[in-house]
């Protein structure tokens, strides 16, 4: 059991550090990334399976994200979300 935290806080970190990236005049700007990873991000105790679930919640109760997404070519199956998916879910959900 103690394996299994260490690791996920060691790739919990890591998901972290590949979120951002801090240009030279301190602006941030949003990655690609997988569902699963932002889903961790927004919700880290949950399992990663559980915490995809909840983040699809999210999106879908969120008003105006599921179009905003859909409009930038998101579908609920995809497994990645492209940067400017990630800027307009951090822009209605908040930062994780």
């Amino acid at each position: 059991m103690f394996a299994y935290l260490a690791i996920f806080s060691y790739l919990y970190s890591l998901i972290i550090k590949t979120m951002k990236e801090y240009i030279d005049d301190g602006e941030e700007r949003m990655h690609a990334l997988g569902k699963q990873e932002l889903a961790c991000m927004y919700f880290p105790k949950a399992t990663p399976a559980n915490a995809v679930r909840m983040l699809n919640r999210y999106l879908y109760r969120a008003h105006g994200l599921m179009e905003e997404l859909e409009r930038v070519g998101f579908r609920i199956k995809d497994r990645q979300f492209t940067s400017r998916q990630v800027q307009l879910i951090v822009e209605y959900l908040g930062e994780p």
